[in-house]
């Protein structure tokens, strides 16, 4: 790994201290006590130790990303005494992971590597983590072939992080360089390769994977399993994901959700009520995802009064309304009913439940709701370029420029925007630079 070009571009990040703008005042200069001792425990006379640890770990947690660098920092200047360092720089890694702080953890991975610890195992799957999060795939294959490990994990993390962002082809190409160098694919690793080829609807491919699943003695899994059934249900092959679903020694909601998928993405709408009630009848809990997957299809049939009673069974039965059933209810409803329903939502409607109705009412031009909906969008504080695009676009329509120009809120973001406005029935592309 050490001869890789990325090791070269963060070990010269690390070099030149390139930090934000708002550390330059105070700079964490962790390269200040960089040593490339192995670190050990300091002697037991630095009572400071253990809580300036704990401090970093609970800043990390809490996403104070430049307070746990700042006590990092500290760390490294207190005494010249090595300290152990994979524990805090691993909380400040996943904490950069987590906020997407791509610049803070190349500096991170270049501390690592001038301390000679880049090839640690643990360390290793934070990088694998944080470059897939901040969607440099790139840099986080290339960590992960330079791992020495030689496990799986780091490559299932990858190869599901690949998954996640929908990149399938990338997955299956990590999943073939996996085998070309030796290191075994275990459960979670067939598990999400079955998951790309079903959403890529590539049977032939998927079939391949099943017959290696097989040869791995991995058949009998309940994550390769449930992937199988969702496999061969996507892809149309209802009567075979009925036979593995039959077969399952133990099924969870998950395969059951599989099955009721197929169903509905084919078109056997019979089918999946008749199989919604078998749920019901053998006790099975629906949670959220069972309760939009029928949903879409009702959606699907134009079948409108059926989604919103859905949605309405739904609440009484006491799932947990998410982001997608109330999108499916303002689709299906009037846009008063729709603003209706999120004022009385039990739980706070999120910034995306008040975004879908802001862009009903522009499709629909109801000026009247989409503003009240735009000012409970403002109040979220949401960073959301699209919701912001959204807000304006609303205004504009209604001829409130001065709300367009400085609508509650927008003075706290120092961003461009480019706002797409219907005026005189033409297209004019407007660039809003915000104070």
């Amino acid at each position: 790994m050490s001869s890789s070009p990325l090791v070269h571009r963060n070990a010269q990040l690390h070099a030149r201290q390139l930090l934000p703008r708002s550390w330059r005042c105070h700079p964490p200069a962790i390269h200040r006590a960089s040593t490339p001792q192995q670190p050990s425990l300091p002697p037991q006379r630095d009572p400071w130790l253990v809580p300036i640890l704990d401090s970093i770990s609970v800043l990390s947690r809490r996403g104070c990303l430049f307070e746990a660098f700042y006590a990092y920092s500290w760390l490294r200047r207190r005494s010249p005494l090595p300290h152990p360092v994979l524990h805090p720089v691993s909380s400040l890694l996943a904490c950069s992971t987590e906020l997407r702080a791509e610049l803070e953890g190349r500096q991170l991975h270049g501390h690592l590597i001038s301390l000679g610890f880049q090839d640690s195992p643990p360390v290793v799957s934070r990088l694998v983590s944080f470059y897939a999060g901040c969607g440099a795939f790139d840099d986080a294959e290339a960590v992960a072939e330079g791992s020495v490990t030689g496990d799986s994990f780091n490559w299932n993390l990858l190869i599901s992080a690949y998954v996640r962002a929908g990149f399938y082809w990338h997955a299956l190409l990590a999943y073939e360089g996996m085998g070309r160098r030796g290191v075994s694919a275990d459960n979670f690793t067939h598990s999400s390769v079955l998951k790309a080829c079903g959403e890529m609807l590539e049977m032939g491919l998927g079939r391949g994977v099943h017959a290696r699943v097989e040869k791995c003695s991995l058949e009998r899994d309940l994550f390769v399993q449930n992937s199988l059934v969702s496999l061969y249900a996507k892809c149309g092959e209802l009567a075979t994901a009925e036979k593995l679903f039959v077969e399952m020694p133990d099924r969870d909601i998950v395969s059951w959700n599989a099955l009721m998928a197929g169903y509905v993405a084919n078109g056997m709408w019979e089918d999946a009520y008749k199989f919604l009630e078998r749920m019901r009848v053998q006790g099975m809990e629906l949670n959220t995802v069972t309760w939009n997957t029928i949903i879409r299809g009702n959606l699907q049939m134009s079948n409108y009064v059926g989604a919103l009673q859905l949605v309405s069974q739904m609440k009484k039965n006491g799932s947990v309304l998410d982001s997608v059933t109330v999108a499916v209810g303002l689709i299906a409803c009037s846009l008063s009913k729709a603003e209706e329903l999120l004022n009385r939502m039990p739980i706070e409607p999120t910034a995306g439940m008040w975004a879908s109705l802001v862009w009903g009412c522009q499709v629909h031009r109801n000026a009247e709701i989409g503003m009240r909906a735009a000012a409970k969008l403002l109040e979220m504080k949401t960073a959301s370029l699209w919701n912001y695009l959204l807000v304006a676009n609303v205004y504009a329509s209604a001829g409130c420029w001065a709300e367009v120009f400085e609508p509650i809120g927008f003075q706290r973001h120092t961003v461009c925007f480019v706002v797409l406005l219907r005026v005189c029935a033409k297209l004019h592309l407007c660039f809003l630079l915000l104070r």
